[in-house]
C-alpha cells in the first residue's frame, strides 16, 4: 500500500519521522538528523542568531523526537522545555518588536509559566495521597533514591529526622505560596521569592543529578526578577520602589507576610529545651501540617477561576503598549521645518523631514 499523506499523518502526530516513508529513509536515520540539526541551530543560538527561525526549528526538532520517543521523552522536563521554547519563539518574533529591548509581553508570560510550573509540582505531591508528603517525612527517602545519588546525598540522608520533615515544609512553602509572588508587579518581593527558588534549586543540583532541568528552571528566574513589568511608570509607579529604604520595607514587608503564611500552614512544636538533646532524639522536635488537601485544590481553583485570567489581561495590555512603542506609533513623530538640522534630517523635495529620535521606554 501506498504511504499515507504526510501532512496528515504529522497533523495526526507531530514527528519528523512521519516523513521518512515519503523521503526514503530509515526512522533511526531521521531522528539522528534531528538531533544533530538540532544541536546545530542551538549552536547558531548561542552565537547569537535570535531569529525566529532558529528557534522555531529548534522546537520542531525537540517536538519531534518527544513525539517519537513517547514514554521515554514525556517527562516533566522534556514538556518543560517544550513550553519555554514556545516562548522563545514569540521572543524572537519580529512582529512583537526589537530583540534587543527589553520584551513585556514574554517575560510577563515566562513568569506565569514559572509560576504554573513550581505550582504544580507542589500540588501534585499532595493530591498524590502519599502519607509520606501529608506527615513531612518524605525527605527520608529521595537523597537514597534520586537520579544519580552524589557523595554529598549521603550527608542529606543522614540528617536529623526533625530537619528532614523541616525541609520537607520549606519544599511546600516554596512551591506553593512563594510562586505567587512571581505575578506581583512589584520587583523586589520577586527577587526574594526567585533567591528562595534559587536556594531550593542549588540544593537539588549539590544532592542529585537531573541534567539540565534544575539551571532550567534557575534562569527563569532572570525573567522573574527582572524590572520590567510592561506597564508604563504612571500605572504602576507605586509599587516601584525607589529607594534602598523602600526596598528595605519591602523585604520587610514580605518576610512578615512570608512568617503568618509558615505559621498558617506548619506547626512546630519542642519537646526539649535542651539543643544537644535535638541531634540525638527524633521527637525533640515535631513539625506538622495545619492545611488540607481540599484547601489546596481550593487554591488551585482560585488561581486558575481569577488569578489567570486578570493575569491574562495584564499580559494582554502589556504586549499592545510593547508592540505601541516598537512600531513607533508614538515614539517616532513626523514633522516639517525649514530649520531643520542637517543631521537630524532628511531632504525631500525642498522640504525636511524632521525625525524625532526614538525615547526609551524602559528604566
Amino acid at each position: 500500500p501506498s504511504p499515507p499523506d504526510p501532512i496528515q499523518a504529522y497533523l495526526g502526530s507531530p514527528s519528523l519521522t512521519v516523513f521518512a516513508p515519503w523521503l526514503k529513509m530509515h526512522v533511526d536515520v531521521l531522528m539522528e538528523m534531528s538531533a544533530l540539526l538540532g544541536m546545530l541551530l542551538s549552536m547558531v543560538a548561542m552565537a547569537g542568531g535570535r531569529h525566529v527561525l532558529v528557534y522555531a526549528g529548534l522546537w520542531v526538532l525537540y517536538l519531534s523526537l518527544c513525539t517519537a520517543g513517547q514514554t521515554f521523552l514525556h517527562f516533566q522536563w522534556d514538556i518543560f522545555i517544550l513550553e519555554t521554547g514556545f516562548l522563545s519563539i514569540l521572543y524572537a518574533s519580529p512582529w512583537l518588536g526589537n530583540t534587543d529591548a527589553p520584551h513585556p509581553p514574554v517575560t510577563l508570560a515566562l513568569r506565569w509559566l514559572a509560576f504554573k510550573f513550581m505550582l504544580s509540582s507542589g500540588v501534585v505531591k499532595l493530591t498524590s495521597r502519599d502519607p509520606s508528603w501529608l506527615n513531612l517525612t518524605a525527605m527520608e527517602y529521595p537523597f537514597a533514591t534520586t537520579c544519580l545519588p552524589t557523595r554529598e546525598a549521603w550527608y542529606f540522608h543522614n540528617l536529623p529526622p526533625w530537619i528532614l520533615r523541616l525541609s520537607t515544609a520549606i519544599t511546600f512553602f516554596a512551591e506553593i505560596p512563594s510562586v505567587f509572588l512571581f505575578l506581583v508587579p512589584v520587583y523586589t518581593a520577586r527577587r526574594v521569592s526567585g533567591l528562595l527558588q534559587l536556594a531550593l534549586m542549588m540544593v537539588i543540583t549539590i544532592s542529585g543529578n537531573y541534567n539540565w532541568f534544575n539551571f532550567h528552571y534557575a534562569m527563569l528566574m532572570i525573567p522573574v526578577c527582572c524590572v520590567e513589568d510592561g506597564l508604563p511608570d504612571r500605572v504602576l509607579g507605586w509599587f516601584k520602589p525607589k529607594s534602598w529604604s523602600h526596598q528595605r520595607l519591602v523585604v520587610l514587608l514580605v518576610v512578615g507576610c512570608g512568617v503568618w503564611v509558615w505559621r498558617s500552614m506548619f506547626s512546630i512544636q519542642i519537646n526539649s529545651p535542651n539543643p544537644a538533646h535535638w541531634f540525638e532524639d527524633p521527637t525533640a522536635i515535631q513539625i506538622s501540617m495545619q492545611f488540607s488537601e481540599d484547601q489546596v485544590l481550593e487554591l488551585v481553583r482560585t488561581v486558575f477561576g481569577v488569578v489567570l485570567p486578570g493575569y491574562l489581561v495584564w499580559v494582554g495590555v502589556a504586549s499592545i503598549l510593547h508592540v505601541h512603542r516598537q512600531t513607533g506609533w508614538s515614539a517616532c513623530l513626523l514633522y516639517t521645518s525649514d530649520a531643520a538640522d542637517e543631521e537630524d534630517s532628511v531632504d525631500l523635495g525642498g522640504r525636511r523631514i524632521i525625525k524625532k529620535k526614538k525615547i526609551s521606554h524602559y528604566k
